[in-house]
């Protein structure tokens, strides 16, 4: 409670116009119908367009991560942006305004009657082009100034070994620039993937590269570990839940299943096994 009351705080510090107009268009114009329809389009939608280096191609429900360390704020731990509607939808509209005076500051420079509506770029401020890619996209105070970055991020409260965190897949995140702590600041990166179509074509893909040693198709690409000798093999990877992890295994129907959910494993075996 005490951590909720301090979101809470940090995100009343925000632009408070900017906000009840942003509040208002999350959550009047988009009613709950049309949230599930969203949900179900997004299921199926191919969410690396842009060849951007930094992004996943799978369907993450939630990111996440694994503790692997005795670490808290101030000791270069995970930061979040505490309300994903108001980012979310700041970060989309951003790109179709502009302030009137630049040399303005503080609330001045951030008060409604400061921006106009231009849609003569549209361009997503953060993201720069990189080698043959993109690379982004990054939020700065200097080009997304309402969402007062250096104050509203709330860090992790403390975490040890085998603590898990998820958040959001579209919350504001970052890492700690600053480690001040004595000790590593160590975590595995799990996020919550569920059995869709898309991601279990990826799961397909992932699993011929490991065969042959190379990198998930995700990362960059090349002879990876083909040529070691004791590269990692499909007998390094036993129980059930490893090598399903790892597309090795077929998924099975369990007792209590929805249809939805019986569908899933099939379809999901379909594509494993090159059927489909």
């Amino acid at each position: 409670m005490q951590e909720q009351a301090l979101s809470d705080g940090k995100i009343q510090s925000c632009a408070p116009h900017l906000r009840t107009s942003l509040m208002a268009i999350g959550a009047n114009m988009i009613p709950t119908r049309l949230q599930v329809v969203f949900e179900v389009i997004r299921i199926s939608m191919v969410v690396r367009t842009s060849r951007t280096l930094t992004q996943s191609s799978v369907f993450r429900t939630w990111q996440g991560w694994l503790s692997m360390s005795d670490t808290g704020p101030g000791e270069g731990t995970l930061r979040v942006f505490p309300d994903v509607l108001l980012s979310t939808a700041y970060l989309v509209l951003r790109p179709f305004f502009r302030p009137v005076d630049k040399t303005l500051e503080g609330d001045a420079f951030l008060d409604k009657s400061n921006w106009v509506f231009d849609i003569s770029d549209g361009s997503f401020q953060g993201i720069q082009a990189l080698d043959d890619g993109f690379d982004g996209q990054r939020l700065t105070d200097e080009e997304h100034p309402h969402l007062r970055l250096d104050s509203a991020i709330v860090s992790m409260p403390r975490v040890k070994p085998g603590d898990m965190a998820f958040w959001h897949c579209d919350v504001v995140h970052s890492v700690e620039q600053q480690h001040d702590g004595p000790n590593d600041s160590s975590v595995m990166y799990i996020p919550a993937v569920p059995l869709t179509p898309q991601n279990v074509r990826y799961l397909a893909r992932h699993r011929d590269h490991f065969r042959t040693g190379m990198a998930p198709p995700d990362f960059p690409q090349g002879v990876g570990e083909g040529e070691f000798i004791n590269k990692g093999l499909e007998s390094d990877i036993y129980g059930e839940p490893g090598r399903l992890a790892m597309g090795l295994e077929e998924y099975k129907e369990r007792e209590g299943m929805s249809p939805g959910a019986k569908e899933a494993v099939r379809v999901a075996n379909a594509i494993l096994s090159g059927k489909a």
